[in-house]
């Protein structure tokens, strides 16, 4: 069996490689840009304060219906929850250190008023 393979057949199947392998780095990307390197301790965070508050409404009190804020590569998250009149529901500022999280309370005022987070969003939504 002899076979027939021209150059241009050579320079298509290059070409199609190439379409290929374009086609899963565009992929690879939109895979990454869905989600926040802060996820995992903002959620973390979330279940924390439900934890500790026994007035909590875990119903309401979720990602889709807060303004969150992280500061220092995640160490500070703020969050305050809304109901759907717009009205505040409750918020909390943990610290997360080593796996640890802490309720600073006191420093809620000011966490909302520092400029600067390293990530934000609202409603779950990031706002840029």
């Amino acid at each position: 069996m002899e076979m027939d393979v021209s150059l241009d057949d050579g320079a298509w199947q290059v070409q199609e490689l190439h379409e290929k392998i374009n086609g899963y780095a565009c992929f690879a990307l939109v895979l990454v840009g869905c989600g926040s390197e802060y996820d995992e301790v903002i959620d973390e965070a979330i279940t924390y304060y439900h934890e500790e508050n026994a007035n909590t409404d875990e119903e309401m009190e979720i990602r889709e219906n807060a303004d969150i804020k992280v500061w220092e590569d995640g160490r500070y998250i703020s969050a305050v929850f809304y109901d759907k009149e717009g009205n505040e529901e409750g918020d909390f500022i943990i610290e997360e250190l080593r796996g640890n999280f802490t309720d600073l309370r006191g420093d809620l005022d000011a966490a909302r008023q520092s400029p600067n987070p390293d990530y934000q969003e609202r409603f779950g939504e990031e706002i840029d």
